[in-house]
């Protein structure tokens, strides 16, 4: 099954709209996987210009910002 949205919002000044897909395998009427897709690029471009003038910052905070998905099983 897919379903698929769009997530809004505003970041600093900048309207945000993020297309996601989830994708869910069911067996027997329950969900057995989930995956979720959506593309980094509707963050990343307003993110951008602030990301270039403050290059010390942004570093320090990108460990903050990156995380590893948990395995779906």
């Amino acid at each position: 099954m897919l379903i698929e949205f769009v997530a809004g919002g505003t970041l600093g000044r900048h309207a945000l709209a993020i297309p996601i897909v989830d994708r869910f395998v069911l067996e027997e009427d329950l969900v057995r996987r989930r995956d979720t897709f959506a593309n980094p690029l509707a963050i990343a471009r307003p993110v951008a210009p602030w990301v270039l003038s403050h290059p010390r910052l942004a570093l320090r905070l990108l460990p903050r910002l990156i995380t590893r998905a948990p395995r779906s099983t």
